[in-house]
Order: C-alpha cells, then structure tokens, then sequence
C-alpha cells in the first residue's frame, strides 16, 4: 500500500472559536499522523489521498489551488490552513468541498498504458512559462450523478469526447423541471446504464418500471 500523499484534517482554534483545515503532504502516512498527535493525540487525518512520491509537491499545490478557488480563506499567514467558520453546518459545507477537490486529485492519479495525459502549454499550472498540463483535469463531470466523470466514448487523450444526451427535464433540488428548450447534458457510465434500462423500457412499452 502506498504511504505517500495529500492529507487534510479539522482542528478547532480556542482563542477564537474557529475550525481550522490543514493540508499538506506526507512521504510517509503513519510518521506524519504520529508527529501530529504530539500536540494532539486524537488527530487522524479526515482526508487522504495516495500519491506518488514524485508528485507529492505539485498535488499538494493543487489542492491547495483548488480549496482557495472555491472561496476557503488562508488561515492567517498559512496557505496550508484553511479558515472554517464557526459552526457545525461551516464544517459539512467544507467536508462537501473537500470529498470534491480530493475526487479531483485521485481521478486522474492512475495512469494507463499507450495514453499519453500531457498537453503542452504556454504556462504550467503554477503560472510558470512552458511546460505541460495533465488533460484529466479537464475532464467534465457527470451532471446527474455527483462526483463521477462523464463517459469517455472515443480513445482517451487530449481531445477525447464524453458521452452526451438530450433531455427535456432537469432536477432543480427534489424538482423535475421542463426546460424551454432541450439541452445536452454529460453523463457517465453508471448514469447511461440507466437510461439505457428506461429507454428499452420504454420501448416496450413499460413505462416507469423502475
């Protein structure tokens, strides 16, 4: 089991009355957990995510990226802590955040033979000239089921096309909702099982069998 990766964990600041998100990385999982407990020895890490030892200081600056971007404040003068609130609720919306940023880190950290992931660009990620970018990161989401990518239907790589289907409803919270005009929507693998269950259903004449 690989002992490398991205982490993060809730702590609450006394003085204020702040939960506190940190991130960071470790080489080595336990050994990091155990230096934590120094100060407090219930701290275990409540995100986790493998990552190659090689990749460890460009994933830690991604998530990083990726927290700040969805509107988390630095934690003081700490760009590896996060500022929280100071309620229960502050917390489960960050936990819902944080279960998307780490999706978005161990969704394209396996790598498949004979595909190339690398895109040339004018400035990397961290804003630096030249260099590549990993086109997983571009991948669209599934617009109904959450935290799942939308279906590859062409050879994976740069340019790669999601499966796509037309709908003339779409759930607004516990609402079904016609749209004035239909759209395209991106689905993914467990999304089209579905629907192709419905359409057969359908077809046949068995309407709303599941």
């Amino acid at each position: 089991m690989i002992e490398s990766g991205i982490y993060g964990f809730f702590t609450y600041d006394w003085k204020t009355g702040t939960f506190i998100l940190t991130t960071g990385r470790a080489e080595n999982k336990t050994k990091r957990e155990k230096d934590y407990k120094v100060t407090n020895a219930n701290i275990e890490f409540d995100f986790w995510s493998p990552v190659d030892v090689k990749h460890l200081v460009r994933e830690e600056k991604i998530i990083q990226k990726l927290l700040f971007n969805k509107g988390l404040k630095y934690w003081k003068n700490s760009i590896e802590q996060f500022e929280i609130g100071k309620t229960t609720d502050d917390l489960v919306k960050v936990e819902h955040i944080l279960t998307e940023c780490f999706y978005k880190i161990s969704s394209y950290k396996k790598n498949h033979k004979n595909i190339d992931y690398e895109y040339g660009v004018l400035f990397d990620e961290n804003d630096n000239l030249g260099g590549t970018n990993d086109f997983r990161k571009l991948r669209k989401k599934c617009d109904l089921i959450p935290g799942e990518e939308a279906m590859v239907v062409n050879k994976a790589g740069y340019g790669e096309k999601t499966r796509k289907y037309l709908t003339k409803y779409k759930k607004e919270g516990r609402r079904l909702v016609k749209l004035e005009q239909p759209e395209y929507i991106n689905v993914c693998n467990k999304a089209w099982d579905i629907i192709q269950i419905v359409q057969n259903n359908e077809r046949n004449g068995k309407e709303n069998i599941i």
